[in-house]
């Protein structure tokens, strides 16, 4: 079995499928712990025909994971054998066990790259406070391009 990294598109946490077990490093136990998440799919709920809700609840007890960045995520059990582990951007954590988690204000971060397209001409590719932009007429038009991502 083979470790896959797959980013969910319900809602923007992550998910490691099919890890084996020694994957998993067990820390302190703190007991199960409830974590509600905002769900990413909520600002997009007028395009559904069933209710999407505004958080999701995840219950697990706290692990972590080798390549995993524990600063920025948090990792519960899941108790599901397939499904051993799930890895949740900090970020967009609401609450543990009922208590507000108080995000901290980032500096805005501005990432700049320049690609070239397919007839050779160059594009400026931008991140800046997690939206992305490009000088390509498509993502003027669109709003997406083969560019950006």
């Amino acid at each position: 079995m083979t470790r896959k990294f797959v980013r969910a598109k319900s809602f923007k946490d992550y998910q490691i499928l099919k890890t084996k077990p020694s994957f998993v490093d067990s820390v302190e136990s703190i007991g199960k712990m409830r974590v509600i998440v905002h769900n990413n799919l909520y600002k997009h709920r007028q395009r559904y025909s069933f209710e999407i809700p505004k958080f999701k609840t995840y219950e697990g007890t706290e692990t972590t994971l080798k390549h995993v960045d524990n600063e920025h995520f948090l990792c519960l059990t899941t108790g599901i054998k397939d499904f051993p582990v799930r890895v949740i951007e900090r970020s967009h954590i609401v609450s543990i066990d009922n208590a507000r988690v108080k995000q901290p204000k980032l500096a805005s971060v501005k990432l700049t790259k320049i690609v070239k397209g397919s007839k050779g001409d160059e594009y400026v590719v931008t991140k800046e406070n997690g939206k992305w932009s490009c000088t390509c007429t498509g993502f003027q038009f669109r709003r997406k391009c083969k560019h950006v991502g």
